[in-house]
């Protein structure tokens, strides 16, 4: 006989406090919640990797531009975010819904192309501390932000990109996200969209931690970026098998103190 949604719930009960509730037996001593515990640590070290690679367990279903918003704006009373191939503005929103202060503190400045930055939806221009431009000259002074999501990918000369926005905005973080960067040959491809085409390039994760270490920034924060369920965040059966990344990764460098 099936059961019930009652029988499958793994709550039952309303009491007002511990007290009122029935006696329970230890739970978090008894063999099983041990066993099970110590099924999960060995896990996890298996994954761990003192080299370049990251480990299969650190991974993130959302971009770590939130969490790190959050954490400098505690620490400051305003930020100014640059987000390089930030589309409409979705990173932005994404912040007013997680951060409480994020409306009446962020200075956030998308950088896109031309075609959308003239069809961002009328509702979005509403926001009094988002900016939209096509021209990154554009812009003067510093900013504490450097956003990049999805976007280096389709940069060629990267290295040349990421110096000209360090020199231009000095930002404490680089915060990078949905990165083709991982253990390959560093090359280009062709990547389909729809019946379109565009060159992409993914690069070689000891290359591009070397650059970082050339700069004044550290690597505080890495992990694969992985929204959707299922191991596989996009088909690369077309590359050689050495070409291969699974997913996309996360990366989050801070200026070094001077």
């Amino acid at each position: 006989m099936a059961k019930t949604s009652q029988e499958n719930s793994i709550w039952s009960g309303v009491y007002t406090s511990f007290d009122d509730a029935p006696e329970v037996e230890p739970v978090f001593n008894s063999d099983i919640w041990v066993e099970k515990q110590q099924v999960r640590v060995r896990e996890i070290l298996s994954t761990l990797s003192d080299g370049h690679v990251i480990p299969d367990n650190a991974i993130a279903k959302d971009y770590p531009l939130p969490t790190m918003v959050s954490l400098l704006l505690e620490m400051c009373k305003s930020l100014r975010v640059i987000d390089f191939g930030g589309a409409m503005g979705q990173s932005y929103l994404d912040l007013l819904a997680k951060i409480p202060k994020a409306r009446s503190d962020l200075d956030y400045t998308v950088v896109e192309t031309e075609a959308l930055v003239k069809n961002v939806p009328d509702e979005m221009k509403a926001f009094e501390n988002l900016t939209f431009t096509d021209d990154v000259d554009t812009l003067t002074g510093t900013a504490d932000v450097v956003h990049i999501g999805s976007t280096l990918q389709y940069i060629d000369d990267w290295p040349l990109f990421l110096d000209q926005l360090s020199e231009k905005f000095q930002p404490k973080l680089f915060i990078l996200s949905d990165l083709l960067v991982g253990d390959v040959p560093s090359f280009v491809t062709i990547q389909r969209y729809y019946d379109q085409t565009i060159r992409a390039r993914f690069i070689n994760i000891s290359e591009f931690e070397d650059y970082w270490r050339s700069k004044d920034f550290n690597l505080i924060y890495k992990s694969y970026f992985q929204p959707l369920e299922g191991d596989v965040y996009f088909p690369n059966q077309g590359l050689p098998e050495t070409h291969r990344i699974n997913t996309a990764c996360h990366m989050v460098f801070s200026c070094k103190q001077k």
